[in-house]
Formats: structure tokens, C-alpha cells, sequence
């Protein structure tokens, strides 16, 4: 990416209650952004650049997107055996002073192969970027990519952790039936509750994971973040309410 000297910042960040990390963030992603308001620099890049934690910098960005400022979105690129291999989001600044006409097409749906761009760069040709289908055109594979697109797992620090809870939620969606608690739950009371699954969700079973003893492992690890991760909409009410006292 070419170094700039000097680049534009949207006024609007300053006109909502932001946090001084989202700012900075927001003012790296302008820095970054090309001329059509894309970029896709890597958490850790955000992070070292803003002189914040990953943490910090995960909340930050949830921030701007829940305030409008930014889109974020999903980034593949397809490798040379035709499978989609997952790299950093592609952020849209939705504020920038030099944003495209409303309604222009900023992204080809065009999924050929391409090399891979620097962190933080975009391809010219933007043939390693793929949109998800859109909301008219469901199917089940549709479907379970934008729950998992949905649940930021990209964001996590811990790489393990995210890819575990990844590769839990595509068994529990493909299922027929699981066991939970000792109890068989159909597949489609497991969809409904993966549609119900949030961030905050996947932040609690992160939580139980790091409370456990470290001397004694579990056998049936997959099995065991499954039942978490099922449980978690309801154990993370229970823990709310609890914590409120109520």
C-alpha cells in the first residue's frame, strides 16, 4: 500500500458518541480505504496501528458498524483448487467524504481466481473478493454461511477457539439430530437456535472455556463445545439476570 502524507476523514465520525478507539480505527480505515471506500487490513494490523489491543479493537469496529460508519463484511479468495479460503473482512466506509454515487456497484461478482492482496490493500481487479448470495437466493449452504458470517469469529484472537466454534456450528447445521443434556434435539430446533445465536453468545462460551481446569481435559472436546454453544442462549439470560439480581 502506498504511504499517503496526508487523507480524508469523514465529519460524521465526530457527530456521534464514539469512543476514542473507534475513532482511531475509523481514521485507519479511511487511511487505508481506496478510492472506492474499501480496504480489508487484518485485526492485528488495526490493532498495531491504532497502538490498541485486538480486544479493544474487535469492540471498536463493532461500534462503527452498529453507528452506520462502516459495512463489514465477509472476504474470500479462491485458491487454485477451487476452494474459498477465508481472509481478513472487507470493511465499506458508508461515510467517506469521497464515496461512489449511491447505487454504483462496488464489488463485480466475479469469483475467477487472483492473487493474493497485502494486508490491507485492495486488488484493482477485485477478483478475490466474493459477495454472499443475496437474501433472495436461499438455500441451506446460503444460510450457514451468513450465521457464521454473522458471529464475527474472525475477530477472535485465539485462532483455535474460532475455528473449533466454526467447525462445531457447520456439524450442529448439517446434523439430522444431536444430543444435548442427554436428550435428542432435532435438526430443526438446532437451526432455530443457531438463527438466535449472537457475538455476545460465542463470548459466553469463550468464558466458560477459560474457567475450566486446566488439569483436566475434556474427552470429547467437539461434543462438549456443541452442548456449550446450544446452551449458550439460555445460560447467558440466566447469567444476566443473576448478575442484575434478579
Amino acid at each position: 500500500m502506498a504511504k499517503r502524507k496526508t487523507f480524508y476523514v469523514a465529519t460524521d465520525v465526530f457527530d456521534r458518541e464514539l469512543s476514542p478507539a473507534a475513532i482511531a480505527v475509523y481514521a485507519y480505515l479511511s487511511f487505508c480505504g481506496n478510492k472506492e471506500c474499501q480496504c480489508f487490513p487484518s485485526v492485528k494490523t488495526i490493532a498495531g496501528a491504532c497502538g490498541i489491543g485486538t480486544t479493544c479493537t474487535r469492540s471498536a469496529i463493532r461500534e462503527l458498524t452498529e453507528s452506520g460508519l462502516i459495512r463489514r463484511e465477509p472476504n474470500y479468495a479462491v485458491t487454485k483448487n477451487g476452494r474459498r479460503r477465508r481472509m481478513a473482512n472487507l470493511y465499506t466506509l458508508l461515510k467517506a467524504p469521497w464515496a461512489p454515487s449511491p447505487g454504483r456497484a462496488l464489488l463485480p461478482r466475479d469469483t475467477s481466481e487472483a492473487p493474493s492482496p497485502n494486508d490491507g490493500e485492495m486488488n484493482n481487479d477485485r477478483k478475490a473478493i466474493m459477495v454472499l448470495p443475496s437474501i433472495g437466493q436461499y438455500n441451506e449452504e446460503n444460510e450457514l454461511e451468513r450465521l457464521i458470517a454473522g458471529l464475527e469469529l474472525d475477530l477472535y484472537e485465539d485462532r483455535r477457539f474460532a475455528q473449533a466454534v466454526e467447525q462445531a456450528i457447520r456439524a450442529m447445521y448439517q446434523a439430522e439430530e444431536i444430543k444435548v443434556n442427554g436428550q435428542i434435539v432435532p435438526q430443526s430446533a438446532v437451526r432455530d437456535m443457531l438463527r438466535r445465536l449472537t457475538i455476545d453468545h460465542i463470548d459466553f462460551v469463550l468464558a466458560q472455556l477459560c474457567d475450566l481446569n486446566p488439569d483436566e481435559p475434556i474427552r470429547r472436546g467437539q461434543a462438549y463445545l456443541i452442548s456449550c454453544i446450544y446452551n449458550a442462549p439460555v445460560d447467558c439470560l440466566v447469567n444476566q439476570k443473576r448478575a442484575f439480581g434478579r
